[in-house]
C-alpha cells in the first residue's frame, strides 16, 4: 500500500513552489504581499485532514475552502488573473466531476491550473479485485 506524504513535507513543498511562483511573478512587475506566499483553494475530503490541520496553524499560506471543484477553478482562474499563485486541492473523483469546467478555465481560456489531487488508496483486504484471486 502506498504510504501517506506527511503534512509538514506537503507544506513545505508548497511554500517553496509559492516563493518561486512570487519570484517569477515580481520579476514580471507584479507587485508582491508581504503578508503571505500563496492561496490553497480546498475542496475538503477526509484525505485532507492532516494537511488542512496543519495548515490552520500556517500563517504564510492562505486558505479557501470552496464548495466544489467548478467553484475553486473558477476562483483560482481570478486569483491568477490578478497575480496570485494559486494550488487547487481535491480529491481525485472531484476532477472527474469537474473536467468541464477545468476545460473552459485551463484550455480555452489559457489560463494555467495548478492542482494537488488526493488520491484514496484502499486497503489490500477490502480490494475486490484482490479478493477474488484468493
Amino acid at each position: 500500500m502506498p504510504e501517506s506524504i506527511p503534512a509538514p513535507l506537503i507544506i513545505d513543498t508548497l511554500k517553496d513552489t509559492f516563493k518561486e511562483a512570487r519570484t517569477a511573478l515580481a520579476a514580471e512587475g507584479w507587485r508582491q504581499s508581504p503578508d503571505y506566499l500563496g492561496w490553497i483553494l480546498s475542496v475538503p475530503d477526509t484525505h485532507q485532514k492532516s494537511v488542512l490541520a496543519a495548515l490552520d496553524k500556517e500563517q504564510a499560506i492562505r486558505v479557501v475552502t470552496c464548495a466544489t471543484e467548478d467553484e475553486a477553478c473558477t476562483i483560482g482562474a481570478g486569483l491568477h488573473l490578478g497575480g496570485e499563485p494559486v494550488v487547487l486541492m481535491i480529491q481525485h473523483a472531484g476532477l472527474y466531476a469537474s473536467i468541464n469546467t477545468l476545460r473552459g478555465v485551463s484550455m480555452d481560456g489559457k489560463i494555467p491550473v495548478f492542482y494537488m489531487i488526493g488520491l484514496l488508496s484502499r486497503e489490500k483486504d477490502k480490494d475486490p479485485k484482490e479478493s477474488r484471486h484468493s
